[in-house]
């Protein structure tokens, strides 16, 4: 009878464990992204969105890609959006370093943004 109990519990504790790593390998990262667009001094009245992350500086392999999930974000020259909670997953790994390029949509197509040194992406982990 004990025999009987024991492994009724032992199955029990994998099932559940088994059952507790597929449901934590099933998130995917979400980050959060806000920010406000001028052309010219002026807020940007409505817009489109696009966010690149790469895992190089320059060249690289691109990561992450939103694609058209972003595009209407932008409204009254401000955009608030969640990366990876749209037709694209995001999946990066913890201590890494990725590069993120924003682009936006102007007069002459999309423009990727500037960052404090002049460059088209900005490093972030």
């Amino acid at each position: 009878m004990k025999r009987g109990k024991n492994l009724f519990v032992n199955v029990f504790l994998i099932v559940l464990l088994v059952g507790c790593l597929n449901f934590a390998s099933a998130v995917n990262d979400l980050i959060a992204l806000q920010g406000n667009v001028r052309q010219s001094g002026v807020n940007l009245g409505i817009g489109d969105l696009q966010v690149v992350i790469w895992d190089a500086y320059s060249g690289g392999n691109v990561i992450y890609n939103s694609t058209t999930d972003f595009y209407g974000a932008i409204s009254s020259g401000k955009y608030d959006v969640v990366l990876g909670n749209g037709s694209n997953a995001l999946s990066l790994a913890y201590g890494e370093t990725y590069y993120m390029g924003i682009l936006v949509n102007g007069s002459s197509g999309f423009e990727s943004f500037t960052f404090n040194d002049g460059a088209t992406r900005q490093v972030f982990q």
